[in-house]
């Protein structure tokens, strides 16, 4: 008798990643394809995804899946479900669509009750009581992503031209121009409108190098920045109203990659919460692997 299995699929805006399970969540077969961004490229997005699964059902009889687990970029916005369903040729099968960053949630928690937090350019809360989901926050960086990476290399640029109000440049001020390469404010501002929202998140890493040699701005802005996040997380935990011991999932660059922000992020709701615990991802693994704790906790 063959083997029963799921099957996990991750899409994203440059890639998509196909994975098979077995019922012990054991990894099967892996298979990689295009972007499947549905507000990008709706049209491409079906295609690479069929693409994955056609590869899939190559390797196993289709008779013997259980269940289908697809988290696609931009399935809040574009919704239609049904009509994903029939793109992809999966009617009368058990699939499960979700957005990307609920695969994520689902993942990091392994299928359990919690939050995740992601912290990159942007930033998001993720919270999941039983069937009861919440989302604080990811609005884009000019309605919110409070805390993350863009939030925090904007800091770096209005703190030279708060310091040129108040009429003195600090060590940090001018450091940073340096870094940019101008020789005024006028400049640095001219610098920051032309830069887009990616190239201003990634200033996060020159003020990271700037607190780990000892600058006390550079690590103030580090530490305001992850005050900020705090203030979603507690509020996700206060609406999440979760009995027990809460779970906190931390994913995202600047939490995995910049120690000052990871500690103070923590330091900071355990002053509020005494009863949580912070969990990452399994080394390695991929957000797919979301379909094995969907069929195990029966979500």
């Amino acid at each position: 008798m063959e083997k029963e299995y799921v099957i996990g699929v991750d899409c994203g805006g440059t890639h998509s990643e196909g994975y098979v399970y077995d019922l012990s969540g054991k990894e099967l077969y892996h298979f990689h394809g295009g972007q499947a961004n549905l507000i990008a490229n709706a049209s491409q997005a079906f295609k690479n995804v069929s693409q994955i699964l056609c590869q899939i059902f190559k390797s196993v009889k289709k008779e013997n899946c259980k269940l289908i687990l697809i988290g696609f970029a931009g399935l809040g916005i574009f919704g239609q479900q049904e009509r994903i369903i029939k793109k992809l040729y999966l009617e009368n099968m058990n699939v499960h669509l979700v957005s990307d960053a609920d695969i994520a949630l689902i993942n990091v928690l392994r299928g359990q009750d919690g939050l995740l937090v992601i912290a990159g350019t942007g930033s998001v809360v993720l919270g999941q009581r039983k069937t009861h989901k919440i989302r604080i926050g990811g609005w884009g960086h000019l309605l919110g992503d409070e805390g993350g990476g863009y939030y925090l290399g904007r800091q770096a640029f209005k703190q030279v031209t708060n310091e040129y109000d108040n009429g003195k440049l600090s060590q940090f001020s001018l450091n940073f121009m340096k870094h940019l390469k101008e020789k005024d404010v006028f400049s640095v501002v001219s610098n920051f409108y032309s830069k887009n929202k990616s190239e201003v998140g990634q200033q996060a890493l020159f003020i990271a190098q700037c607190a780990k040699h000892g600058d006390p701005i550079a690590q103030q802005l580090i530490k305001n920045a992850a005050i900020r996040l705090s203030e979603q997380i507690n509020l996700g935990i206060s609406r999440l109203n979760v009995q027990g011991t809460i779970q906190i999932g931390l994913s995202g660059s600047l939490i995995e990659k910049n120690e000052l922000y990871a500690a103070t992020l923590k330091q900071q709701i355990k002053a509020t919460h005494d009863n949580v615990r912070f969990v990452r991802a399994v080394n390695g693994q991929n957000n797919a692997k979301a379909a094995f704790y969907v069929y195990q906790n029966k979500l």
